[in-house]
């Protein structure tokens, strides 16, 4: 008879195990509906976002969606606070659009703290990216 060799690597570490279903549960909680929420900003943001959907190729919700992302991205790049940008002063707005934040959107807003921002984000990103890509100022 031979003796079974010992496999090293058949023991799994608890704590990886752990990671993993935390990283699972992570990913189900993720992959969560897109929440519909009321973004303000100008008419004139809005038609800026519609130039920005058109010459990208992108659904509505999508724009605004990366428009919160690149206001985010870029004042964590600037090192510089939203209230800080130019565009912040044109965020004042009544207006109301209603999109689909998706959850990595969410994600982003929750990671900087700015969930209770959504509105200036949508529009700052929106003047930034419409100055990047159609207006090239």
């Amino acid at each position: 008879m031979s003796k079974p060799i010992l496999d090293t690597s058949s023991q799994v570490d608890e704590k990886y195990i752990d990671r993993v279903i935390d990283s699972a549960i992570q990913q189900a909680n993720d992959t969560d509906e897109p929440e519909q929420v009321s973004i303000n900003m100008t008419e004139s943001q809005e038609k800026m976002a519609r130039e920005i959907r058109i010459a990208l190729g992108l659904a509505f919700g999508v724009t605004i969606n990366s428009a919160i992302k690149y206001a985010l991205y870029y004042t964590k790049n600037q090192q510089v606070d939203l209230e800080q940008l130019p565009e912040y002063l044109s965020c004042i707005s009544s207006y109301s659009v209603k999109i689909k934040v998706t959850p990595e959107t969410w994600s982003k807003l929750r990671e900087l703290n700015k969930e209770n921002r959504i509105s200036e984000c949508a529009a700052v990103g929106i003047e930034l990216l419409y100055k990047k890509l159609i207006n090239f100022v």
